[in-house]
């Protein structure tokens, strides 16, 4: 009996495929590899980047920030915020910190011995706020020696503005006619945002010479520098002129990304003291 030839392909957006049939026997091509069938699982750059290892499983991470006047307190589990807060700093921030934030945990209820890794606002930004944080966080950490994560205000300031193709500068008054000043880009592909990893410290006069062409300029404490924020938006930078403030949400969500311990808060010059 003469053999049988029998050829079929599928259509283009399928495997191609070839059955042949010779004296009554039918011949299957071998089957593909795994690695043939399945594209490779690559993790996003913004997951891995300045980090030692992604995740086994999701981070449930506490993160507060008491730079300001207002502080924030969010709860996230990797970048699902789970819930956040914010709050008006009193002269009691201390108490403040620990009200708000058993009130957060309870809200949500998670014990602190759920809590996996800890985030904080390094600021620059106001001293007694900085180092109760810090020292909050730090106290919480200790019995499940759990890592203590930082991120300076600046990026965090920006992660909650809008897209900007320019570099922003993040202004804050730094007493005595000067200001400290930190430029923020945004990061390539998603990955962090990128400061100069240097606060500068300014007089007034001398700013507007230090700063990119085109910048736009924000801070958290707009309703002291009014007449700085005009002088540089007439100095054709766009200013944002309302008050602009770090979220504990993207304190946690950055410092994820970054893991960089909180070693200490970022001070652009010695306390002032004011007498009473």
């Amino acid at each position: 009996m003469a053999a049988a030839d029998n050829r079929w392909q599928a259509g283009p957006s399928t495997l191609a495929r070839e059955r042949v049939v010779t004296a009554g026997r039918e011949r299957r091509p071998a089957p593909l590899r795994a690695t043939q069938q399945r594209k490779r699982l690559t993790l996003p750059s913004q997951l891995t980047r300045g980090a030692k290892s992604p995740s086994i499983h999701p981070m449930l991470i506490l993160a507060v920030d008491m730079s300001t006047d207002i502080g924030s307190l969010a709860l996230t589990r990797d970048d699902t915020v789970l819930t956040s807060h914010h709050w008006p700093i009193t002269r009691l921030g201390e108490r403040d910190l620990f009200a708000e934030l058993g009130n957060l945990l309870s809200g949500a209820g998670v014990s602190p011995a759920e809590i996996e890794a800890y985030a904080v606002g390094l600021g620059p930004g106001v001293f007694s706020g900085l180092r109760v944080s810090l020292t909050a966080m730090r106290a919480l950490a200790l019995p499940g020696n759990r890592p203590v994560w930082g991120t300076p205000t600046p990026p965090a300031i920006v992660d909650g503005l809008p897209a900007c193709d320019q570099p922003t500068v993040i202004i804050g008054d730094a007493r005595r006619e000067r200001a400290w000043w930190q430029v923020v880009t945004p990061g390539n592909q998603g990955s962090p945002l990128e400061g100069d990893e240097a606060v500068h410290v300014s007089p007034f006069s001398e700013l507007p010479g230090h700063l990119p062409p085109l910048a736009r300029i924000a801070s958290p404490d707009a309703h002291r520098l009014q007449e700085l924020l005009t002088t540089l938006e007439a100095g054709h930078h766009p200013v944002i002129q309302e008050r602009v403030f770090p979220a504990a949400v993207a304190v946690g969500q950055l410092a994820l990304l970054t893991r960089t311990p909180a070693e200490s808060p970022i001070y652009p010059h010695p306390a002032v003291v004011k007498q009473p």
